[in-house]
């Protein structure tokens, strides 16, 4: 074990300990390997560099406080840790790294110049960050770059609300990722995967608490190679701008991402909100088109003022989505009336913008999608928290362009009682089927089918008795009912 007190490094006494703690990894790596231990107190540092086979951990009680100002940095690699090329490295301990980030932007949070990006593994192998706060980040918290077999455990970040750029872990171009039983509450993103220019494969979320001011849970904006293989599971999101966000806008290909067990409340400062939001388009007009498919979304609880919303593209629709016992509960519903849709980074601009769903009003809004199945889920109108605030009136379900819709057990009503929007409405798709779906009382009509519908339409015995009109079907719609609707 290397102390770092025996390298010179002084608790509590505001002068900079960078070189000591550096000794200490130095002189452990020296060794062959160990751990750097730091004691209760608090250190202040600049850049330090990790060693393969080095366990840097904080006792309870110790903090690692980072320079307020930039000459303190590398301006070669402005971070507060930076580690290269590593393996078998860890950051361990119940003590704290606190990121100083006031000192980089002002009252109103406009950025100063700051260290870019703030903790940074890269091109490393066998990691384990474990137990350890992180606090008050400059910029991007934790940064897991191009590197494989990586254990995050237990850790607790927390940065101001309205702080900038400040994502909680950014996995990017890595793979074989565990990241579990941690607290996110942060100003960007909170976990945020990106396929640049590597893949991203392999990654498990489990046991999280996330609360971000933009995302907490997101593919892209960085997407032109491949992300799969991806879990997000036992994990509870609040106060968020998106629950769960798939910006699918560089090219590349989304696949194999389940989403189970999560509780999303609503509560962002945003006026609208996604609990999801999946979205394929081009970054610019000379970018390929790229490709989302086979996601599955089981066992949710969501309850929000916004939308879910997910819309691929006329050249690559989404392909293989399942819901699968889901409840999505609407209260005090936003008007949709000249919304955008999100754009998943302020420097991006728009190239498709016609291809928009985000102002259809609807709870969920389904656009240029191929086989899409919906079991066991309820889509319901919340109106006694606020009675007094009427809700904006929508579909309960609206879907545009998709072929092969299964709505198997869907109970749904539109937000409000009699209203002229019916709890589902097809528009220009083909092959759906309605079975043992279940108006809520309130429902004026349960299903509307477009004349631009082109079938066929299956029903099997679904229950229409609390809608005044059961399913508006056109004239030149096939329908086949293999049980009759009661």
């Amino acid at each position: 074990m290397c102390l770092v007190t025996d390298h010179g490094a002084v608790a509590d006494d505001g002068a900079l300990d960078t070189e000591a703690v550096q000794a200490a990894l130095d002189a452990c790596h020296a060794r062959g390997g160990g751990t750097v231990w730091v004691p209760a107190g608090t250190f202040d540092i600049g850049t330090i560099y990790p060693r393969s086979h080095v366990r840097l951990h904080l006792d309870g009680g110790a903090v690692l406080k980072g320079s307020p100002r930039m000459e303190d940095y590398d301006p070669d690699h402005p971070h507060l840790l930076y580690a290269e090329g590593v393996e078998h490295a860890a950051l361990t301990g119940t003590g704290t790294v606190d990121g100083n980030g006031s000192a980089f932007w002002d009252d109103d949070f406009e950025p100063r110049e700051r260290p870019w990006k703030w903790l940074v593994y890269e091109n490393a192998r066998h990691l384990t960050i474990r137990d350890v706060r992180l606090t008050n980040s400059p910029s991007h918290t934790l940064n897991l770059n191009y590197s494989q077999y990586v254990t995050v455990d237990g850790i607790d970040i927390e940065n101001p609300p309205r702080s900038p750029n400040t994502d909680g872990i950014g996995v990017r171009g890595t793979t074989d990722v565990t990241i579990s039983n941690v607290t996110i509450r942060t100003g960007d993103d909170a976990i945020v995967l990106k396929a640049g220019r590597a893949p991203v494969e392999r990654v498990t979320i489990t046991n999280a608490l996330l609360e971000s001011d933009d995302a907490a849970f997101k593919l892209g904006t960085g997407s032109a190679t491949v992300t799969r293989d991806i879990v997000f599971a036992n994990s509870v999101v609040t106060n968020s701008r998106y629950g769960v966000a798939l910006f699918m806008k560089g090219g590349g290909v989304y696949e194999r991402i389940r989403v189970a067990d999560v509780r999303f409340e609503g509560g962002s400062r945003h006026r609208i909100e996604y609990p999801v939001y999946v979205d394929v388009e081009r970054l610019t007009p000379e970018t390929p088109i790229g490709a989302v498919r086979d996601l599955v979304f089981a066992d949710l609880d969501i309850r929000t003022t916004g939308k879910l919303l997910l819309a691929g593209h006329p050249e690559s629709p989404l392909e293989r989505v399942a819901f699968d016992d889901v409840r999505i509960t609407v209260a005090d519903g936003e008007d949709f009336a000249g919304v955008r849709k999100p754009k998943g980074n302020k420097d991006h601009g728009y190239d498709d913008r016609g291809i928009d769903f985000a102002p259809i009003p609807a709870h969920v809004t389904l656009g240029h999608a191929r086989d899409v199945t919906f079991s066991d889920v309820t889509v319901r109108t919340d109106t006694t928290m606020h009675a007094a605030t009427p809700q904006a009136d929508r579909h309960a379900l609206y879907a545009e362009a998709v072929t092969g819709l299964v709505l198997d057990g869907i109970a749904a009503q539109p937000s409000q009682a009699d209203s002229d929007y019916a709890a589902i409405h097809l528009e220009s798709g083909s092959d759906a089927t309605i079975r043992l779906g279940r108006a809520l009382a309130g429902t004026g009509t349960f299903v509307r089918i477009a004349e631009s519908f082109t079938g066929p339409l299956v029903r099997f015995g679904n229950d229409v008795t609390k809608a005044r009109v059961g399913f508006d079907v056109p004239d030149g719609v096939t329908q086949t009912a293999l049980a009759e609707d009661e």
